[in-house]
């Protein structure tokens, strides 16, 4: 059963998942070369039963939280955003996602999910900072956080090889103190 609790958003809400969410659409995503070319799973095809071992991995996890992304219109489910691995000595986590549903792409999704992620670290869990790293290719994942209030923090020169070739890898980030500055309604002070 996913421990990961129902975050509402004002278009999305996140929850975690379970077996029955491991569908045709959601390996569709994860093989498709649109979606994946910058995700790790592409190195290795996706199938239903992998992807029913990755929930059932991460939902195990005491350190990570799986959440699929949810548009409320329709239920439907058009990506993942995970929370974790969490370092809890240091109040730090890592966040990553995708979307993989293509026709949802460029409509503020990715925002809006980094938002309520942010939201649920920061004041349910209380996390002192987060951090999300990807291929410095990818303008559009970079934009994303930077919308939802992070900050870019570095760049790794020639970190990754992508098809070969060298690759920067971005990290953005994000202190709760930040947070809270820049979005003093939201805290629980």
């Amino acid at each position: 059963m996913p421990h990961s609790p129902r975050l509402e958003g004002s278009s999305l809400y996140l929850r975690g998942l379970d077996h029955v969410d491991a569908s045709k659409a959601y390996s569709d995503w994860l093989n498709n070369p649109q979606v994946n070319r910058y995700l790790e799973t592409r190195h290795e095809k996706q199938s239903i039963q992998s992807i029913k071992n990755f929930i059932t991995d991460k939902n195990k996890s005491k350190n990570e939280y799986l959440f699929g992304i949810f548009l409320k219109l329709h239920n439907k489910h058009i990506g993942n955003i995970k929370l974790g691995p969490i370092r809890k000595q240091h109040k730090l986590a890592e966040i990553s996602l995708f979307i993989g549903e293509t026709s949802e792409w460029g409509k503020g999704y990715a925002t809006e999910a980094i938002n309520i992620i942010t939201n649920h670290a920061f004041n349910d869990m209380k996390m002192n900072k987060l951090v999300a790293s990807m291929y410095a290719e990818i303008k559009i994942s970079t934009r994303a956080f930077i919308s939802a209030g992070w900050k870019e923090e570095a760049i790794l020169k020639d970190h990754y090889l992508f098809n070969g070739k060298p690759m920067d890898l971005i990290i953005v980030g994000i202190t709760a103190q930040q947070y809270y500055k820049n979005s003093p309604e939201k805290n629980p002070v």
